[in-house]
C-alpha cells in the first residue's frame, strides 16, 4: 500500500495521465527510472517539483548546468535545469501514479511514451535501465562545459563507435563516437529521451567495445 501522501479532491487531480492499457506490464513493485515531462515546465516549477519529490523521500535525478543570466540588472552565472521540463524519477509504476495523482505539486508530471512504428504495435510509457541511467548520469552530473545537452536529438540511423572511457572524471563511462557540430565527441543516448555529449577526450583514453 503506497503511503498516504495528502490528497485533493479536484476532478483534473482523478484523472491519471497513464492509459491502463499501456501500463499492464508495469504493475509491479519494482522501482524503474521514469523520465517525466513537466507541462509548462519552467525553472522554477521544475526546480520546486524536485524539492518537492526530495522532501517525500521519492529518488530522482535532475541534470543541472550553469547558465549565464540577468538577474537583478547583472549578468550572473546561476544554477538552472539542463533539459526543459524534464525530470527522472525511480519509483514502481503503481506508486508513481499514485502520488502524481494525489499531490496537486506533482500535476504537471507527464510520462513520456514511446510511439509504435507499425499498426501492430502498442504505445508504450518509457522507462530507462538501471545501468543506462547510471551511465548517463555519470556524467549529467558533471555541471560545467564539458558536457553538451541536445534534446530530442535522434542518433538511431546514425552509425558511430562504440566506445569505454578509461580515465578522467568521465571514466567507465560508455558511449558512441558522432559528430557533434563538426566536432566527434563521445555521445550517451537515453533512447527516446535525450543525449548528452561529452567535450573532446583523447583517443588514447578511449577502448572500442562490443554492444
Amino acid at each position: 500500500m503506497p503511503p498516504a501522501y495528502t490528497a485533493t479532491n479536484t476532478e483534473e487531480n482523478y484523472y491519471s495521465a497513464v492509459t491502463p492499457n499501456f501500463v499492464a506490464d508495469l504493475t509491479t513493485a519494482d522501482k524503474i527510472w521514469f523520465p517525466m515531462r513537466i507541462a509548462y515546465g519552467r525553472t522554477e516549477r521544475t526546480v520546486a517539483i524536485k524539492n518537492f519529490l526530495d522532501e517525500i523521500k521519492v529518488e530522482n535525478f535532475l541534470p543541472m548546468r550553469y547558465d549565464r543570466r540577468m538577474v537583478d540588472g547583472f549578468r550572473k552565472l546561476v544554477r538552472v535545469p539542463a533539459l526543459d521540463g524534464l525530470i527522472f524519477i525511480r519509483s514502481s509504476q503503481p506508486d508513481l501514479t499514485y502520488i502524481k495523482r494525489y499531490n496537486e505539486m506533482l500535476l504537471p508530471l507527464r510520462y513520456m511514451m514511446w510511439s509504435p512504428r507499425h499498426d501492430d504495435e502498442q504505445s508504450r510509457i518509457i522507462t530507462i535501465p538501471q545501468r543506462a541511467m547510471a551511465n548517463f548520469m555519470r556524467v549529467a552530473s558533471v555541471e560545467d562545459d564539458r558536457v553538451m545537452y541536445l534534446a530530442n536529438q535522434d542518433f538511431s540511423h546514425k552509425i558511430g563507435r562504440r566506445v569505454r572511457v578509461l580515465e578522467g572524471p568521465f571514466e567507465g563511462v560508455e558511449g558512441t563516437i558522432y559528430r557533434v557540430k563538426k566536432d566527434r565527441r563521445v555521445v550517451v543516448t537515453l533512447d527516446h529521451v535525450c543525449s548528452v555529449a561529452i567535450a573532446y577526450i583523447n583517443p588514447s583514453c578511449l577502448r572500442e567495445i562490443d554492444e
